[in-house]
């Protein structure tokens, strides 16, 4: 197995100086409406972007190849994330991560994710309640050496997303 060295550099320098900084809440939070079941075509088939022992974040097809369509258009790195699911021919419901192999798409998944959560057109499922939940917090924060977004039901993060260093 080959690793990107530019890769496991970003991922340890992420670890390490979250672990290792104090986490300051910007004070920005936005509540995001989400779509509900009345919303979601039986007929599509649905890509399951995130799953905890807590959450399912799901999206239908069509909407998440939109999203790295438009994605892809804006940001060169997407181009190659949108080109390998377009050729992809999904007739059922699967998992973003079964078909990405490679850790810098995987990073990559997760801004295309927190695009879609921040703009209502992906489900979040709760296992215990057995129900879709209506709207998902978006919390800006920051480091003394990064900046980024937290996506939380209830105080629990289920996306969170370095967008940049300081």
């Amino acid at each position: 197995m080959i690793i990107n060295k530019k890769l496991l550099f970003m991922l340890l320098f992420t670890v390490i100086f979250v672990s290792n900084a104090a986490v300051n809440d910007t004070g920005m939070t936005k509540n995001i409406l989400l779509p509900d079941s009345t919303t979601l075509d039986l007929n599509e088939p649905v890509v399951t972007l995130i799953e905890t022992n807590d959450y399912v974040i799901f999206a239908e097809n069509a909407t998440f190849l939109t999203e790295l369509e438009n994605q892809a258009e804006k940001f060169n790195p997407a181009k190659k994330l949108y080109s390998i699911f377009k050729e992809k021919t999904l007739t059922q419901t699967y998992n973003a991560d079964s078909v990405i192999t490679q850790g810098y798409y995987k990073e990559m998944l997760k801004f295309i994710i927190a695009s879609l959560l921040s703009s209502g057109k992906c489900f979040l499922f709760s296992k215990s309640s057995d129900k879709l939940i209506n709207t998902i917090t978006m919390k800006s924060f920051t480091t003394e050496y990064l900046f980024g977004r937290r996506y939380e039901v209830n105080g629990n993060i289920v996306l969170e997303v370095v967008d940049g260093n300081q």
